[in-house]
């Protein structure tokens, strides 16, 4: 009985980052490269602070967060973490970290639930638009080179 309720509460879930998946991608289609490029930063930013401390997040650090695959079976807490960093963000208003958590958030939601792959292929293709932008933007905005490297990676499962 509590194995059913828990699987339709994870669907309802799933569904919900679905939609939030879809009108992303809707605002990277109307985005020119050059504003895709933030969120490109964005995420690298975020792929960056959980890479370099992975145990402040309550994670092993045994793998990259570029394998999610590799990365979801060595750390069983990957979703929760970044959903409720998300929301925490949210909540305090802090766009950018939010920003910056959705595509990895989306990516490991489609590693667990295969329905939503295409979709997440689709989104790493139109981060990749903003990839030429992201140093410019960078060191207009005073970004650090080691809080954006590796911006232009793409996860192993979505190449």
């Amino acid at each position: 009985m509590f194995g059913f309720i828990e699987r339709k509460l994870e669907q309802r879930n799933v569904n919900n980052i679905k939609k939030e998946l879809d009108s992303f991608l809707i605002l990277l289609k109307k985005s020119k490269n050059d504003e895709v490029a933030t969120y490109a930063l964005y995420a690298a930013i975020a792929k960056n602070a959980i890479e370099a401390r992975p145990q402040k997040f309550g994670l092993s650090g045994k793998h990259s967060i570029l394998t999610p695959l590799l990365f979801s079976e060595s750390d069983k807490n990957y979703y929760r973490f970044l959903r409720d960093w998300q929301i925490t963000m949210h909540r305090k208003g802090d766009t950018m970290v939010v920003t910056g958590l959705s595509p990895w958030l989306f990516t490991f939601t489609a590693v667990e639930f295969p329905e939503m792959r295409l979709s997440v292929n689709e989104m790493w293709g139109e981060l990749t638009r903003g990839f030429p932008y992201v140093k410019l933007l960078a060191s207009i905005t005073g970004v650090q080179e080691f809080e954006y490297a590796g911006y232009d990676k793409i996860p192993d499962e979505f190449i």
